[in-house]
Parts: structure tokens; sequence; C-alpha cells
């Protein structure tokens, strides 16, 4: 069949939560959005540069994007890394990129990460359209995603072994796309229950490299989920509905569904945590707690120490003494230990040096992990017993960067340019710039061409030739 061939669906749409979804996101506009949504947005592409940038040269990235490069997949879609492919290509490089360091933004009530592949896809496909387009695109596919989800449905997914991810970060970059992509509500309907049978991710990866290949992953079935809509992909939307499958498949004792979305009120976008450290959301008051008793320590040494967490916590940071980097943003232990000797705020405290270092592996080793019931992801406390009987105690009822207790524009840019040394420091200021006027027309292109010239102009070890003799690298 021709290209753009309309294929009319054999099943009657009903007005279930897909359509109603589809209805909303084909008529949102930027006009509607109030100004406190707008700032939230440009956090998130702060952030979310910051992220990316920062997991470029991560072992993860490097083979994903190798072996993407590989297919030879031509297109416009620019990547950080120099070069271009085909957008979904480049969508699932750099979500990748974006979740290498498990430090990319949290929707706490969704237990999801929106921005890593998100962004990602909206990156990917948007070309030149303007940021005031990308802003709106953005924050209505994170007010669908976490509507549909409620909220149990993310966490019930986590209590199960699925990443919640793994579905609502494709329903967020397939509804970001839609927008982006001006396409009509049945067809955006469409583009989200393709992207919902598309899901997958476990939690039994975490602290491993396949986490990020899933968020990788989430993005590029977004991109596609939208492309196959707008070509007239058929599929009906009664997967969302009750009984129509996708709630039913991943929690199948019926604890959570899909929620019939209430698309208004308070902006989602507004809601998302900004980690202030790289490792899994539920350990940051941990760190925060240890932090706070790191000057009253003043280097005695320690006896003991017990840090009280919500139940979940230790489930995903199950790792007692990390290997590697990966399991020592999943490791309680080994985080608290960072904080209690004034360390965690930097990308390096969680690199292999600060696995390896004797100290922290030791301190850790007297870390004993304790759940306690009506703690949530956002609260712990710590007790500390040094040598001579002493007793420290920190307790955080909120950890720095959740939408309660967020970070400052100031702490926002000096992640970034922390996760930026990687780069000199003139492009990392002139992509500082550049962001800080979004949605200034131009803004997010200005900022990915700025590193993708950047990376173009110099040799790299993990960029590979998209135009070469064959495309192949």
């Amino acid at each position: 069949m021709g290209e753009g061939c309309i294929i009319e669906p054999s099943v009657q749409a009903t007005a279930g939560p897909a359509v109603r979804a589809g209805d909303w996101l084909a008529s949102v506009a930027f006009d509607g959005l109030p100004s406190s949504a707008v700032d939230a947005v440009r956090s998130s592409l702060i952030d979310w540069f910051a992220c990316a940038i920062a997991g470029l040269d991560e072992a993860v990235t490097r083979t994903v994007a190798q072996r993407m490069l590989r297919y030879a997949a031509p297109g416009p879609a620019a990547l950080m890394m120099g070069g271009s492919t085909a957008a979904p290509m480049a969508a699932m490089i750099h979500a990748t990129a974006a979740h290498a360091l498990d430090y990319d933004d949290t929707h706490i009530w969704t237990d999801a990460h929106f921005g890593g592949p998100t962004w990602a896809a909206l990156l990917a496909s948007g070309g030149l359209v303007r940021d005031e387009d990308l802003c709106v695109s953005y924050a209505a596919a994170v007010q669908v995603a976490a509507r549909l989800a409620g909220r149990r449905l993310g966490h019930a997914m986590v209590q199960r072994g699925f990443q919640a991810t793994g579905l609502l970060g494709r329903l967020s970059a397939a509804a970001g796309c839609s927008v982006l992509m001006k396409l009509d509500a049945r067809r955006t309907a469409t583009a989200l229950s393709l992207a919902a049978t598309q899901t997958a991710g476990l939690t039994g990866t975490f602290g491993t490299m396949a986490k990020p290949f899933q968020a990788g992953r989430t993005a590029f079935d977004g991109v596609l989920a939208a492309d196959l809509a707008a070509d007239g992909f058929a599929m009906s939307p009664a997967l969302f509905d009750a009984g129509g499958g996708l709630a039913r498949a991943l929690v199948q004792d019926g604890f959570a569904q899909i929620a019939d979305p209430d698309l208004g009120g308070e902006w989602e976008v507004s809601r998302i945590s900004t980690k202030p450290y790289a490792c899994l959301h539920g350990i940051h008051p941990s760190i925060d707690a240890a932090r706070e008793l790191h000057a009253g320590i003043a280097g005695r040494p320690i006896r003991s120490v017990r840090a009280f967490v919500a139940p979940g916590v230790p489930k995903i940071g199950h790792f007692r003494v990390p290997a590697d980097p990966h399991e020592a943003r999943f490791s309680v232990p080994f985080c608290v230990a960072l904080g209690l000797t004034g360390r965690g705020t930097r990308l390096v405290d969680f690199g292999a040096a600060a696995v390896s270092n004797v100290q922290l592996r030791g301190l850790a080793e007297r870390v004993e992990v304790v759940p306690v019931e009506g703690r949530r992801m956002y609260d712990a406390a710590i007790e500390v017993v040094l040598e001579d009987g002493t007793v420290l105690a920190s307790d955080v009822p909120m950890a720095r960067g959740h939408p309660a207790r967020p970070l400052s524009a100031e702490e926002l840019e000096a992640k970034f340019l922390d996760c930026a040394q990687g780069v000199p420091s003139a492009t990392a200021g002139a992509i500082l710039d550049a962001l800080r006027t979004f949605p200034a027309d131009g803004a997010a292109a200005r900022a990915l061409a700025i590193m993708n010239g950047q990376a173009s102009g110099r040799t790299n070890p993990h960029r590979a030739a998209t135009h070469g003799p064959g495309g192949n690298p």
C-alpha cells in the first residue's frame, strides 16, 4: 500500500480512556499552560540535557549507539555525539544516555521517569519546530501518562517486577510526539495504544546496563508508535478500557487499573522531582539524613549505622556492598556511607574510584537497613553510634529535589555544570545560556546543535559515521 494509506480500524472505537486522552491531546495548546508549568518544563529540559551529556560516555550508551548506527538508518535527527540518524534511533540513544546514571527526573506518584524518554523522543522528532510546540507537547505528554496511571498503577507495576517507565514512558513519548506532529484525536489514541502494547521493562534489571537500555527502548517505541499512527496504522483503543487487557496483564490481581483520565487541574509536570544525587530516588532522603550528621561525626570512628527507610526501598536498592557504579546507585548502605562522609552531590562520588574506596566499603558494611511501615519514598532517618558510645540521629521528612522541597535554579545549574565536565566549559556555558531562554524560539534546537557541533569537531570514541560508504562506521 502507498505511503500515508489510511486503514480503517476493524473494531469500533469506544469512548474509553485512550479516546478521551486522544481528544484532549489533539486540542491542547501552549496558551493553556500557566507560567508555573512552563517554568517546570524549562527546568526539566535543563535537567535532561545535563543527564544526557553526562551519560554519553557511559559504556551502555556507547554500546547502544554503536549498534543503532550500524543499522545505518539515515535521517535528520541530530545526535549529541555528532552526526545524525533516523528519529527512533536518535531517541533511543539519547534516552539511554539520559538514564545511564539514574540521575534523571522522577514522578513520585507514578514511580516513572518521564523526562528521559519523552525529551529524547521530542527532540528527535521535532526538527525545527517552535519551542512553544515542544513545551506544550512535553507538558501534555506527562499529564496524560500520569493521569492514565492514577495513584496506583505505577507502584503496583514496580511491586510486581515491572518497571513503571516501561509503560508510562512509552505513553508519554507517544503522546508528546502525537501533539508535536499535530495528529488528530483518532490517530493519537492509536499512538497511545500502539505504545502500550509494546510495554516492557523489569525491575530485576536495576543496577545493570539493562535499566537505561529499557528507558532507551521506551523513547524508540514512542516515536515509532506516533509515526505509524500518522501513517494510518489501525488499532483499537479498547486496550485501555476496563477488561481491555492492559492493566490486567500487568497487575493480574486487579489491584490497579488504567484510570479514567481527568486531565484538568494541576499540571503534573510541576510535580516532578529533580534528583540531586545520581541514585535510586528512594535513597535520596537517606543521603540527606546522613549528610546532616557528617559535621557532628567530625571524623570520629563509627561503630554502627541504621537507616530507617520505606519498605519498598530495600527491595529495589538491595545491593549490600556494590561491585560497580551501576550497583552503587541501588545500594542503600553505600549511599548512606557517601552521605556520612560528606559526599554524594557529585557524579564522581558514584564512580568506579568511589565504589572501590576502602573507607566507603568498610563503612557501608556497618550500615543496617531497616524497613519501616508508614515511611514513604521521600522520608528516611539515620542513627549513628560512634565508638565512644555517642548516638547521633537525623530524620528527614522530605527529600531534596521533591516538588515540596525543590532544587533552586542555582542548584540545578550547578548539577548541569557538574554533568557537563566532559565538554569544554565554553560549550557547556553556551548550551546552558540557550536553555535558560526556553521557550524562546530555537533554544532547544540551538542547545542540541551546539553539542552536535562540538562532538562533530573532535575525535569521539563512540561517534559513528552515518553517511559514509554503505552508511556503516
